[in-house]
């Protein structure tokens, strides 16, 4: 069961992943064991789906089935409630696990091709490093809000690790 996700303290630390629907066809009814491999997760897994969150399967045929339909509906809708909408001056902090501004508003921008770029920034929260990829249409709505650095990325993370607060005062 080959796969790739990130561990969510929401859920007891159990490993999430997106799971592609397009490999489910929808008018074929899978055995509880087949689907399951299908989309590389275990058959308890399935089980508690149809038990916890409303997984669909055909009642009263052994061994279980679940309609194509119902499973790629099911997992679009589970799928789509994990997903948030950041505004144009939010990160998603992978350490806060929440949206969260870049601090001071300072911001690097480092062009990936002709329509890309990566927006490298630092948590307010938590001094963690941030990014998102942006559209270079919307360079100028980034420059209105951000102040852009000039500075390599790197270099932008070690400058805010210098606490103001921590200096020691002369005596």
């Amino acid at each position: 069961m080959a796969g790739r996700g990130h561990p969510r303290p929401d859920c007891g630390g159990a490993i999430v992943k997106r799971i592609n629907t397009r490999r489910i066809k929808a008018k074929i009814s899978y055995p509880v064991a087949v689907f399951a491999e299908l989309v590389g997760v275990h058959p308890n897994t399935v089980n508690n789906w149809v038990k916890h969150e409303g997984l669909q399967r055909v009642e009263g045929v052994y061994p279980h089935l679940i309609y194509g339909q119902d499973a790629i509906d099911f997992l679009n809708a589970r799928q789509q409630k994990n997903r948030s909408t950041l505004s144009l001056d939010e990160f998603n902090c992978l350490k806060c696990d929440a949206p969260r501004k870049a601090w001071e508003g300072m911001a690097a921008i480092e062009s990936i091709n002709t329509k890309k770029a990566l927006l490298r920034a630092v948590c307010e929260s938590c001094n963690g490093k941030i990014s998102k990829f942006i559209s270079l249409k919307n360079k100028a709505a980034i420059e209105e809000t951000f102040l852009i650095q000039q500075l390599h990325p790197s270099a932008l993370v070690e400058s805010t690790n210098t606490n103001p607060s921590s200096e020691t005062k002369g005596v």
